[in-house]
């Protein structure tokens, strides 16, 4: 997927939806898909053969985080929820969804770094330690490095900002 239609389609309305929109959030959101799975992959990939892993969607998000999300953030913030749930396809569990549909994936992955007091960086650097930090964690076999170079690879000299 292109870059600049991910973060025009997809990623810029859904935030404006939330209200919780800013140049930050998209630049954080378009590298943490683009980190997490290069914009290509709905299902986490482990290993050279494919195997899948417990991440979902194009920002692999786990199903722990998923509910940790649910459980220990928006059941206290029942406006956001809903505004969340608007995004939902009646036919799928929210969990699955993770993969099938991108609004909601990012209005999720926009709650993990939502939940935590960190003014969102606006440096291509900072950002990737934000992603490690709360997105990848301290454990998570991923780099700021790894982070900043794939943003690099995949977006390019497209100006995107």
């Amino acid at each position: 997927m292109h870059p600049r239609d991910f973060l025009e389609l997809i990623i810029r309305p859904t935030l404006k939806a939330l209200g919780h929109w800013s140049e930050e959030a998209e630049r954080l959101l378009l590298g943490t898909a683009i980190q997490e799975t290069r914009l290509r992959f709905l299902r986490q990939r482990v290993g050279h053969r494919n195997y899948y892993g417990p991440g979902l969607g194009i920002y692999s998000m786990e199903g722990a985080t998923y509910r940790d999300i649910q459980v220990n953030y928006l059941r206290y913030r029942p406006e956001l929820l809903a505004k969340i749930e608007s995004f939902l396809f009646p036919a799928e569990t929210p969990l699955k969804q993770l993969a099938s549909n991108l609004p909601y994936a990012t209005a999720m992955a926009r709650m993990q770094y939502l939940r935590f007091p960190e003014k969102l960086p606006s440096s291509l650097e900072e950002q990737a330690q934000l992603w490690k930090l709360r997105y990848n964690t301290l454990l998570g076999k991923g780099t700021p490095e790894e982070y900043v170079n794939n943003w690099k690879r995949i977006v390019k000299d497209d100006v995107l900002f």
